[in-house]
């Protein structure tokens, strides 16, 4: 029978992590971004694409709405992606229509002019824009580039935000990158 955790066992056990997670300090970036809405304190989804957006190499991180998102469940990958807030969907259009954006936006959401991810041809400085996980992606934004869809084996209306942005990243990163790590900068 194995004896139960000590005060202090689970402290080792997350400084080991934290070390794991402290070399991705020297690691190269890919030139691409991912914009995320966030719901304000108790968020957990923003957290969650942060993970996926770290591990497929993003450069940054981009919030809209609310800074106040749930970092939990980030597990610590917060700290080694350079996150930005934009406080209206009016401030990150007028970032993206401006000379200071240099990605191209690609638009995740099902419309009837969106292409399924198997046909799509990503950027390669993408800025992935992910919607709203009540309301999608605003009018605003969502004509204003490319926008791509996840095909389902069953007629679901939607995959979650955090789930789709894991998807889309991995075939970026497989698509644009060929699966490899980030050229290193000299």
């Amino acid at each position: 029978m194995e004896r139960p955790a000590r005060a202090g066992e689970f402290r080792v056990r997350w400084e080991t992590r934290r070390q794991r997670l402290r070399g991705l300090v020297g690691f190269a970036r890919f030139p691409y971004a991912v914009a995320a809405f966030s719901m304000g304190e108790g968020d957990r989804t923003v957290g969650l694409i942060c993970r996926s957006a770290v591990a497929w190499g993003a450069e940054r991180l981009l919030v809209i709405g609310s800074p106040l998102w749930d970092r939990t469940t980030a597990c610590a990958t917060d700290a080694f992606i350079r996150i930005e807030h934009f406080p209206s969907v009016a401030d990150f259009l007028m970032w993206m229509e401006s000379q200071a954006c240099p990605y191209e936006p690609v638009v995740a959401e099902k419309t009837a002019a969106s292409v399924p991810l198997q046909a799509f041809t990503f950027p390669q400085r993408m800025l992935l824009i992910l919607g709203h996980p009540s309301f999608g992606v605003p009018d605003s934004l969502l004509w204003r580039a490319p926008q791509v869809h996840i095909e389902t084996a069953l007629p679901v209306p939607s995959l979650n935000v955090a789930v789709a942005a894991g998807i889309l990243l991995y075939h970026y990163w497989q698509q644009v990158w060929g699966g490899n790590a980030p050229p290193v900068s000299s």
